[in-house]
């Protein structure tokens, strides 16, 4: 994802690039700082891709707003609330959008589900992902970290890539998740961008309900939704860019970051195309 984001943000006019990248990794033909402090210093426009586990990115987020600059992201209540999928679940009820449920360990679960995922409650992707019968939940618990349950829902894994401001959202790709379920445990392989374009509309009237639920959404946000007897059901919400951005620039035919430059801009106007394009992960 990195690269694509260099690839993207190098190409905006009168910016200079500089990222924050641990030495231990390859080296990159970018300007390269060598701590936190020195970013803070040097930037005046952030954007950070890190994930939401332990608070990471709403630390990261708060310090660049702390700092006066500009943060090409989402505010800190949307990431607060969209950090942890209960209470993402319980703003997107309280809002009247269908969510899958989320319950605690010492909760009592719903008699007629037999299946269950159990996962952290500010995880990332399918990281400790498990599926679960009844019976195994008592072990896992206490393997996982902060864990949630909920019901397994059998369906189409979907993702959308969302682009919200400025109280407009505008969805530029439904994506098919490519996910498998090996050993109970839950894997991620990747996405197809825009695989299924004529989902858009409904897609899009789904995305402005999230975003008045969540008013503090900005620029890149992907939403994963599981499509059960055809009922859109919202997992997560990932206030931050994902996989699927590595696509993005193939299906739309455009620079996606160029999109976050004029805030003022009505997303309804913007011309994009749709291609399908497969991103896939090791």
């Amino acid at each position: 994802m990195l690269q694509a984001v260099l690839q993207d943000a190098l190409e905006l006019q009168g910016f200079e690039v500089a990222i924050l990248r641990d030495p231990r990794l390859s080296t990159l033909t970018v300007h390269t700082l060598p701590d936190w402090k020195t970013v803070l210093a040097w930037g005046e426009i952030f954007l950070i891709i890190a994930p939401e586990m332990g608070r990471c990115l709403w630390e990261l987020q708060r310090e660049v707003l702390q700092a006066g600059k500009i943060l090409w992201g989402c505010g800190l209540e949307a990431v607060q609330c969209c950090t942890y999928k209960s209470l993402t679940a319980a703003r997107l009820a309280a809002h009247n959008i269908a969510p899958i449920p989320c319950y605690f360990p010492q909760q009592k679960l719903p008699r007629n589900i037999q299946q269950f995922v159990i996962k952290p409650n500010d995880g990332a992707g399918c990281g400790d992902t498990f599926l679960a019968t009844r019976r195994q939940l008592s072990t896992l618990s206490q393997q996982i970290l902060n864990p949630i349950i909920q019901p397994y829902l059998a369906g189409e894994n979907l993702s959308l890539c969302v682009l919200y401001g400025q109280g407009q959202s505008r969805v530029v790709a439904v994506n098919q998740q490519l996910i498998t379920i090996e050993d109970s445990k839950f894997c991620y392989h990747g996405s197809e961008v825009n695989a299924f374009p004529e989902l858009i509309p409904t897609a899009q009237r789904l995305a402005a309900q999230i975003g008045r639920a969540i008013p503090d959404l900005w620029g890149w946000v992907g939403i994963d939704i599981i499509l059960h007897k055809q009922q859109w059901l919202v997992t997560e919400i990932n206030p931050r860019l994902t996989t699927s951005y590595v696509g993005l620039r193939q299906s739309l035919n455009q620079n996606p970051l160029s999109l976050l430059q004029n805030r003022g801009r009505n997303f309804s106007e913007l011309k994009l195309e749709s291609h399908l394009i497969q991103v896939l992960v090791e």
